[in-house]
């Protein structure tokens, strides 16, 4: 399995803000930030081992990837990878993973 999801958002938010939001949006759905810096953040999830035992996509390796493309006005650029060479995908493995990118979008505009 190798799905990829990615977008470019304008935001009426900051760093700080976004930083914020992310940091919930991590907490509510299992990931954890391995970079933190002032041009992006880097959140993963999953783990190799999981994923040989597991139809579940939120336990199979994902990177999620948001960078800042301009800060006036502020714009991000967002990039979801979940990746497994062990993992069968299921029909609705697709669908599963735009709900959870959808869920990080949500987070990043402050609507959750």
């Amino acid at each position: 399995m190798d799905v990829e999801h990615e977008r470019e958002l304008e935001l009426d938010a900051t760093g700080s803000d976004i930083s914020g939001r992310l940091s919930r949006w991590a907490d509510a759905c299992g990931f954890a930030c391995i970079r933190d810096t002032s041009q992006g953040w880097t959140y993963q999830r999953g783990s190799k081992v999981a994923a040989v035992y597991t139809f579940d996509i939120r336990k199979i390796p994902t990177d999620v990837q948001v960078s800042v493309a301009s800060e006036e006005p502020f714009k991000i650029n967002c990039k979801w990878r979940v990746h497994s060479a062990l993992t069968i995908s299921t029909p609705g493995d697709v669908e599963r993973i735009a709900e959870q990118f959808d869920l990080l979008i949500a987070y990043l505009k402050g609507a959750l």
